[in-house]
């Protein structure tokens, strides 16, 4: 049986995932984006994706320190 630990970890693992997968779709299409409203909304994307990104990190550090 997973516990719930295992449960969340293993959700946060898929979750990056799927943020470094769409972050590197947009690196791809923001660079020859030609649509001013398309590319700022991508933009916005990527930046907000980042930020998740950096708040599972800092998760991920806070539980290495816990010793989970």
């Amino acid at each position: 049986m997973i516990s719930r630990s295992e449960s969340v970890l293993g959700s946060l693992c898929q979750e990056v995932d799927g943020i470094r997968q769409r972050c590197l779709q947009l690196q791809l299409a923001l660079p020859t984006c030609q649509n001013t409203r398309v590319h700022a909304r991508m933009l916005h994307a990527y930046r907000q994706l980042q930020q998740r990104q950096q708040q599972v990190l800092t998760t991920a550090q806070f539980w290495r320190k816990q010793g989970w």
